[in-house]
């Protein structure tokens, strides 16, 4: 299985994501679009490469706890993860 690091990130009228292998690179590139973009949030997770069974092309499915950015009052970027949530029964299926 192939894993690693995917970030988004949204900003009014903007998007961005990325893909890494390593934690840090994930973070600096998301950390730098989020320099371009103030007042974006962005999201980093662990990711598996999925490779779908009804389609032909893969994709890269989070499967960890996410962490979402927060930016402080002095331009710094903190990250902190993002509480589990309850999943409603049924939910998830299909």
């Amino acid at each position: 299985m192939i894993s690693g690091w995917a970030w988004e990130a949204t900003a009014l009228g903007a998007g961005g994501c990325g893909v890494s292998d390593d934690e840090d690179r994930a973070r600096r590139a998301a950390e730098a679009w989020l320099a371009a973009h103030p007042g974006a949030v962005a999201v980093i997770d662990t990711a598996r490469l999925a490779y779908g069974t009804s389609t032909l092309a893969a994709c890269w499915a989070r499967d960890g706890r996410p962490a979402r950015s927060r930016r402080l009052p002095d331009g710094r970027i903190t990250w902190a993860r993002v509480p589990a949530q309850r999943q409603a029964p049924g939910a998830g299926t299909g």
